[in-house]
């Protein structure tokens, strides 16, 4: 007999909540799992999803964003959902993006959806060095940018702020969006 493969490599995509659970508890040789159980090992699989958001290692989540650029504005906001706000950050369809949980690399671009566009990396820095620029009203091309993640949203702060000239230009950027919770027993679970 030859050895085959199964020639997928889905792994059940849909493999819901509740199986995660009951395959858990069985593991450790619990069957017929209470109602208590699953409220608690549902909490379980948000804490350690929300474990894995901030240490930053769900990378099947990345996905790319831009924004565009306002004259005299150097903060662009990303909430969680739309029930937060009204998101500045966009998604490659153009429509306002929700669940952006960090940004990775950004860079900027002139003259976007021409034929003669270009762009310029930036450089991501910490707080520290954000808050050693002496002059954060400066105005001209942005060439760097400070991510700031709070629960309900993270926001983007360009140096330099964009002028006039750089109006309607964008910034584009690589993303990781957040793990969506357990959510329902029968839900699929957003890890790969």
């Amino acid at each position: 007999m030859a050895n085959t493969t199964s020639g997928t490599t889905t792994f059940g995509k849909t493999f819901a909540i509740d199986d995660i659970i009951e395959e858990a508890y069985e593991r450790i040789g619990i069957r017929g799992v209470a109602g208590y159980q699953l409220k608690t090992a549902r909490r379980s699989l948000n804490i350690l999803f929300q474990e894995w958001a901030n240490r930053g290692i769900h990378l099947w989540e990345i996905a790319d964003g831009y924004l565009t650029l306002v004259a005299g504005t150097n903060e662009y906001i990303g909430y969680r959902s739309s029930g937060d706000g009204t998101s500045t950050l966009l998604d490659s369809a153009g429509a306002a993006l929700y669940g952006t949980d960090d940004i990775f690399e950004a860079s900027y671009r002139s003259s976007a959806g021409t034929t003669s566009q270009s762009d310029s990396p930036l450089t991501k820095i910490s707080r520290s060095t954000y808050s050693a620029l002496s002059n954060k009203l400066a105005q001209g091309q942005p060439s760097q940018y400070w991510v700031q993640r709070f629960i309900d949203r993270v926001t983007i702060t360009l140096y330099t702020t964009p002028s006039a000239s750089q109006a309607g230009d964008r910034i584009q950027f690589y993303y990781m969006s957040r793990i969506d919770d357990a959510g329902s027993y029968t839900n699929a679970a957003d890890v790969p």
